[in-house]
């Protein structure tokens, strides 16, 4: 068995043995009186894409999962599934729970971003019963990403139940037909003679409701997606960077800051295994510098073996990316100066409070006019906004940010859009990451895009069969909702908000782990891991690995591996 180092280089090493012993137990392991036997991890998400993120790993005295998030559309093909082009991008893949959810003893999620905890709820629906492990932010963060997850879920199967004589009036009306599947306040008052109940899928109930005359569309019961994800969130248990946590004799975990989003983490565990000690390090989503939002992630402690992601793969970005934001904040102040609309689309958790603080100093450097009219039309953006001004203060930001009283709040921020017809000009839209998710903006993008004072603004990753990917790629006709619609928008693109640490900051985020460790490549196209692979190959890596998803990996003999290896002659 070979020893785990208890040094780190340069003196990193703030995160001790003696800390993990004082910790606080959760002994939630299956045999949790039982030492544990083996290591072995299988990544279920992330393994060979980007999204999905969903990682085990089995000390034989528990399992503890890594995240469980929603896989999506990445490219032409997925794991087999291949979407249609009409299909928006921003559309989910339904991705059941590949392990028993029973037999798992804990979550760790490393943040809130949907493609790492969107299929919680499908996992607390399969039978997991165990604490969700996070931070305070992501805490905080997670109740409007699982409200939206929740939502747009329309895969598991629920018992769905309305009132006849409400789809009666709905049907008069026009209007949607609110449905429920929890005994909220609203679902306990409908008599049994009116009740109505059908137990489907999401997309079964639809087609139910669209074969009546006339044909109706459902709408999820707040109060019943409330009721959901409060009982989720009564499950998590909130930890600060680096505290201990002891989950079962011989397994500790903590939680290191990644510099992602507000919350983010690394998870970092901790198991002894016949008289040594193992680190075995997740890196999450790894941020950068470039913000000036957040602080990039401090360097990680020595670990014996990392799984690391490879969204950016091998790229470096250019020096020029350090003056894109004000390129950016110029660019828009043009478009308005043009009176044109600048359309810009990106994700409602941290994108979008990104693009309102650029917004913000727009308009204080007098570039934007403070009566602009700015739309953001998503209510979990709004929600998420909120959170970020109410929580400006509590350690998630950097202090120019913290001690900026308006930092998320540009004027004139409005959050319902209206027809193409009473769009003001010059104005801004910001919408969701794909912007051909809705009717409404499927409409609205076919009267903007053949205009040429219309500006889209790109600000973050595009799949590229969405219609931002091929606006990027230089598209001059899209087909929107099966309508061929010309493109005389200027399209502009911009590398400078990525959450994502490229190569270069990867590499630094890796300066203590040994050549020898070996590292798992994760979170990533089959390009871009197979470029990173051979990079870190390059730069004296002597073990680094593509994992193949539900494919166990003795981390053991890995590591024992990875040391035998010869160091690459260069």
């Amino acid at each position: 068995m070979i020893a785990l180092r208890t040094f780190v280089a340069f003196g990193f090493l703030s995160w001790t043995i003696g800390q993990f012993a004082a910790a606080a137990p959760f002994e939630q392991g299956a045999n949790a009186g039982e030492a544990p036997s083996k290591l072995v991890v299988t990544c279920w998400g992330a393994a060979g894409w980007v999204s999905g993120s969903l990682h085990l790993l089995d000390t034989g005295n528990g399992r503890w999962m890594i995240d469980c998030g929603t896989v999506f559309a990445e490219g032409p093909q997925t794991d087999g599934w291949e979407r249609d082009e009409a299909q928006s991008g921003s559309e989910a893949r339904f991705t059941p729970i590949p392990v028993e959810a029973a037999g798992i003893d804990a979550l760790l999620l490393t943040h809130a971003h949907a493609d790492h905890c969107g299929r919680v709820p499908l996992l607390v629906n399969s039978g997991f019963s165990g604490p969700i492990i996070a931070t305070q932010a992501t805490f905080a963060l997670l109740g409007p990403m699982l409200g939206n997850a929740v939502r747009f879920d329309l895969h598991q199967p629920r018992a769905w139940i309305w009132s006849d004589r409400s789809r009666a009036n709905a049907q008069r009306e026009g209007r949607r037909l609110t449905v429920h599947w929890q005994e909220c306040g609203y679902a306990t008052k409908i008599a049994d003679r009116n009740r109505a109940t059908l137990t489907a899928t999401g997309e079964k109930l639809e087609e139910h409701l669209a074969g009546l005359v006339p044909p109706l569309k459902a709408t999820f019961c707040r109060m019943c997606i409330k009721a959901e994800v409060d009982s989720i969130m009564g499950r998590v248990r909130t930890v600060e960077y680096r505290e201990p946590i002891r989950l079962a004799p011989g397994v500790r975990a903590g939680l290191l800051d990644a510099g992602h989003i507000p919350g983010s983490a690394s998870v970092m565990m901790e198991v002894e295994l016949g008289g040594n000690r193992f680190r075995i390090l997740f890196s999450g989503d790894l941020g950068s510098d470039l913000s000036p939002v957040l602080a990039g992630p401090s360097p990680a402690p020595n670990a014996d073996a990392v799984f690391v992601e490879a969204t950016y793969g091998a790229a470096r970005r250019g020096p020029e990316v350090a003056g894109e934001r004000d390129r950016f904040r110029r660019q828009v102040g043009e478009v308005v100066r043009r009176n044109g609309i600048a359309w810009i689309p990106c994700y409602a958790l941290d994108r979008t409070q990104r693009i309102l603080y650029e917004l913000h100093l727009a308009q204080r450097e007098e570039l934007l006019p403070d009566t602009l009219p700015i739309y953001c039309a998503s209510p979990t953006a709004k929600e998420i906004t909120a959170l970020y001004r109410d929580n400006r203060r509590a350690g998630w930001f950097r202090d120019a940010v913290a001690g900026d009283a308006e930092a998320f709040s540009p004027r004139e921020v409005l959050t319902t859009i209206p027809s193409h017809a009473k769009l003001p000009k010059p104005c801004i839209v910001i919408s969701t990451s794909d912007m051909v998710y809705t009717a409404w903006m499927q409409s609205l993008l076919r009267q903007l895009l053949p205009e040429a004072s219309t500006a889209v603004l790109l600000v973050g990753y595009c799949d590229p069969r969405s219609a931002a990917g091929r606006l990027k790629a230089g598209a001059r006709e899209l087909s929107i909702d099966g309508q061929a619609t010309p493109v005389a928008a200027a399209v502009h693109s911009f590398g400078c908000f990525s959450g994502h640490g490229d190569a270069t900051d990867i590499d630094r985020w890796l300066g203590n782990i040994a050549p020898s460790a070996p590292i798992f490549l994760v979170h990533g196209a089959p390009e871009e891991l197979s470029a990173r692979a051979d990079q870190l190959r390059e730069l004296g890596r002597r073990s680094v690995h593509v994992p193949e998803p539900g494919r166990p990996i003795d981390l053991i003999e890995a590591i024992r591996a990875g040391r035998d290896v010869p160091t690459p002659q260069m």
